[in-house]
């Protein structure tokens, strides 16, 4: 009975430690909601190809570049928004953040 109770508290123990973790990884990538600053998501978008792509979750949004990863972005020249939301063109492969 003592060594069952002290197999249960130990997985428990362990999933809490392991709970923390998973949420900052996931509010780093995914959304997160400031008083100030409002519905903030940051989205990587790119166009390895050279040509011209999409990520829709920018559509009537804020967005700016925040990490060029590859390439040379440039806004208006190699990516902007549109109707269609984030458009990267060239090789332009970056991290930007959208806000509603």
């Amino acid at each position: 009975m003592k060594l069952r109770m002290i197999g249960t508290s130990l997985i428990l123990v362990i999933l809490l430690g392991l709970m923390p973790a998973g949420s900052m990884a996931q509010r780093r990538y995914g959304r997160d909601r400031d008083r100030d600053r409002g519905n903030v998501q940051t989205v990587y978008c790119e166009s390895g190809d050279n040509r011209r792509h999409w990520c829709r979750e920018g559509i009537n949004a804020r967005v700016r570049l925040v990490r060029q990863r590859k390439g040379r972005c440039i806004q208006g020249r190699t990516w902007g928004v549109d109707r269609a939301g984030i458009w990267v063109d060239r090789g332009c492969r970056a991290d930007f953040e959208v806000r509603r």
